[in-house]
């Protein structure tokens, strides 16, 4: 868990670093990454909270990848499939 928490704070910085108003696609990039890290984190714990985090993260990436990153969009699908499932065997 705790290379969970040094990956978060990594990401947070980036996006002190990078905000949407500067480079689109990079802060794009890095909610997705911080919908992933979310992921990862209910894969070890399954709080359902971790799972919403997830994906408001990559809802808010993927308008931003469709407009020209469309192997992210894929990943991004994929990753919502994997949160629907997730939810499915928790309920």
């Amino acid at each position: 868990m705790i290379l969970l928490d040094e990956a978060h704070s990594h990401y947070e910085e980036a996006l002190r670093v990078w905000p949407p108003e500067k480079a689109l696609f990079d802060w794009a990039n890095i909610i997705g990454g911080l919908g992933e890290l979310a992921l990862a984190r209910f894969a070890l714990d399954q709080n359902s909270y971790h799972l919403d985090e997830a994906e408001r993260r990559l809802l808010d990436a993927k308008p931003v990848m469709e407009k020209g990153h469309e192997p992210f969009v894929e990943h991004c699908d994929d990753l919502l499939a994997q949160i629907a499932a997730a939810r499915a065997s928790i309920a």
